[in-house]
Parts: structure tokens; C-alpha cells; sequence
């Protein structure tokens, strides 16, 4: 019994290696075109047992940022994909597309 549940859970990890392998390659760029977007970057933020993926990319000609959040980073990258794919990706104005913050009432 044992033994069969170390190669249910290996089978597991493996595929979960798999998925984030191929977010990270391909998948994540896509699933933002497919959104309707252009990915120009991400950034992590890791908040102890939590961890926060910041998209950055260009949606109706403007500059925006979707935030995912999960318990890993393969878990955001992974999440990230499924949410773009399924357009539940929350896109708003990046008050800090050059580094400073952005005021919008001043354009």
C-alpha cells in the first residue's frame, strides 16, 4: 500500500513539474494573448506561507496588472495560465508601470 501511494503521489509531482515547466515556457504568454493581452513581465511577492503573482502586460492598449495569489509560486504559475485561459484574469489600470506611482486623475 505503500509503495503504491509513493507512485501515486510521484506521479502527481510529476505532472504538477510538467504544468509549471510549461507555464513558465510558453503557456503563461499565450494564455495572456488569449486574454487579449501582451505579457511584458511578472513579479513575486512571497508573504510567508502565501505568494502573490503581479502580470504585467498591455490589455486594450493600455497598461495593466492582474494579481493571482497561492500557496507556491509553481501554484501561481500554474493558476495564472487556467485563469487567462478561462478569461478570470482581473485586469486593472498599473498605477506603477514606470516604477513611480501613477496618478490617474492627472491624465
Amino acid at each position: 500500500m505503500t509503495r503504491q501511494m509513493d507512485l501515486i503521489r510521484e506521479e502527481r509531482q510529476t505532472k504538477r513539474d510538467s504544468a509549471v515547466v510549461r507555464a513558465v515556457e510558453y503557456e503563461l504568454e499565450g494564455s495572456v494573448g488569449h486574454a487579449g493581452g501582451t505579457l511584458h513581465g511578472f513579479s513575486v511577492a512571497y508573504r510567508g506561507s502565501d505568494t502573490l503573482l503581479v502580470l504585467r502586460a498591455t490589455v486594450a492598449g493600455r497598461r495593466q496588472v492582474a494579481f493571482v495569489g497561492a500557496e507556491d509560486l509553481s501554484g501561481c504559475l500554474v493558476k495564472a495560465v487556467r485563469d487567462a485561459m478561462a478569461d478570470r484574469l482581473n485586469w486593472r489600470a498599473d498605477r506603477y508601470q514606470d516604477g513611480d506611482k501613477v496618478d490617474e486623475r492627472e491624465k
